[in-house]
């Protein structure tokens, strides 16, 4: 990647930031703010998809995602045990690279490898 692309993403995020911010500290609905940041992330980092993860009373919920058949997670297999604890290891994890090697290798599982990214 050039390095023009990661400063302009960069920056692209940076103005963003406040926006968001302030619909944050708003009256809007939550679904609405959920979509606004998940949207938001999903095209600033020219993702393929996302979701905003909620975990309230000891459950995990997902109010609201993007994309995700893109990545070849079927809806039905979101919230299976195996997900939520990938989640729960990442929020326990300091290391972002190793979370996201957790991430793929749980999408690669939950996908049977038909993901793009997935070995074969």
């Amino acid at each position: 990647m050039d390095p023009s692309e990661v400063t302009n993403a960069v920056r692209a995020i940076e103005d963003w930031v406040r926006p968001i911010t302030e619909l944050s500290q708003s009256k809007v609905p939550s679904l609405g703010y959920f979509r606004e940041l998940v949207d938001g992330l999903v095209r600033r980092l020219a993702a393929r998809g996302g979701a905003f993860w909620l975990h309230d009373r000891g459950k995990w919920s997902i109010p609201y995602h993007v994309g995700l058949e893109n990545v070849g997670i079927p809806e039905n297999r979101l919230h299976e045990r195996s997900h939520v604890r990938l989640v729960e290891r990442a929020l326990a994890s300091d290391s972002p690279s190793a979370t996201l090697q957790l991430f793929l290798e749980q999408v690669c599982e939950i996908a049977g490898k038909s993901a793009v990214f997935c070995r074969t």
